[in-house]
């Protein structure tokens, strides 16, 4: 049994912050920005995200200072 592949998110990075932005096909009815906790990353919280979408929400993951892909110390 084939599944479809999980949306992928936009990588990206702005102001030396990392993140992966989740949009559904169709306009958002919400937002959630998701915040790990600490030795966590952005990629941890993926699944999550993807929940979001699936009920129509956009999810914003980022890397918090120290963590992941953000540069900087804790």
């Amino acid at each position: 049994m084939k599944h479809p592949l999980p949306p992928t998110p936009e990588l990206g990075s702005r102001d030396g912050l990392a993140y992966a932005l989740f949009v559904p096909q169709e306009e958002p009815t919400a937002g959630v920005v998701i915040c790990h906790g600490s030795g966590s990353a952005k990629e941890s919280h993926f699944d999550f995200a993807r929940a979001a979408v699936a009920y129509d929400m956009a999810a914003l993951a980022f890397d918090a200072r120290g963590h992941g892909r953000r540069s900087g110390t804790l």
